[in-house]
């Protein structure tokens, strides 16, 4: 559930940056669930999401990925033996979405075969997955001197468009930069307010899947959610 929550989450963030509703000041009801006397793969949309890491040590090492379907906007509640599998690895069936979790390096920068099984009928969906984000420089518990062009190096995967966010904090103030420009690996940012002590920088990316490959199913879209952090001393 915590994939979904996160696709949600980025979704409307995602909405609010191209100008959408952020939904603060009104609701509408989602939609309800639809059971379709014939769920094979044709007969409904598939759209995928991946969170890649995370901002604590019990979160980056790891990925979820979800794939929801809906027929007509609505999502589809399974009531027979539908199932997904990827990698070999059973996902767990929700109402219209299957979900499951993955060690980050096992699908890093790697191809992802999925087969979606309906009785007799079966289909597959092959994702290719960005790589990771790693923040190169400073490492992990070093001491990083406050000024006002600390420099964060990083590897992200290209295929991202920018900006790739990154954020530093301290116990009392943050601050944050965008790359220096669409291919840069690194961003300069003021740490010169920050009081001396335990920190945090955090780097996000956003990449669409693209050439996914899915012949029997609709058209099939994708996102990727990418973060990661590491613990650091101000001094």
């Amino acid at each position: 559930m915590v994939g979904r929550l996160a696709g949600a989450l980025a979704f409307a963030a995602l909405a609010a940056a191209c100008g959408g509703s952020s939904g603060l000041t009104s609701s509408q009801p989602a939609p309800s669930p639809v059971i379709l006397a014939d769920t094979s793969p044709g007969r409904f949309q598939v759209s995928v999401f991946v969170s890649m890491g995370g901002y604590d040590r019990t979160s980056r090492d790891s990925a979820t990925l979800d794939i929801n379907v809906t027929a007509g906007g609505h999502p589809i509640r399974f009531t027979r033996n539908e199932g997904v599998t990827c990698n070999g690895t059973a996902l767990t069936r929700f109402v219209g979405a299957f979900e499951g979790t993955f060690p980050l390096d096992g699908i890093s920068g790697k191809a992802m075969t999925c087969e979606y099984v309906s009785g007799t009928k079966s289909a597959s969906v092959t994702l290719a997955m960005p790589r990771k984000l790693r923040i190169l420089t400073p490492r992990e518990g070093e001491a990083v001197s406050r000024g006002a062009r600390t420099d964060i190096t990083y590897d992200a995967d290209p295929s991202g468009a920018p900006p790739w966010g990154v954020v530093a904090i301290s116990a009392d103030a943050k601050a944050s930069a965008l790359p220096m420009n669409t291919t840069s690996t690194h961003s300069a940012l003021d740490t010169s307010t920050f009081t001396p002590g335990p920190g945090s920088i955090a780097l996000t990316q956003q990449v669409i899947l693209r050439g996914i490959l899915a012949p029997a199913f609709r058209p099939v879209t994708g996102m990727a959610n990418l973060m990661t952090s590491i613990q650091v001393v101000w001094r």
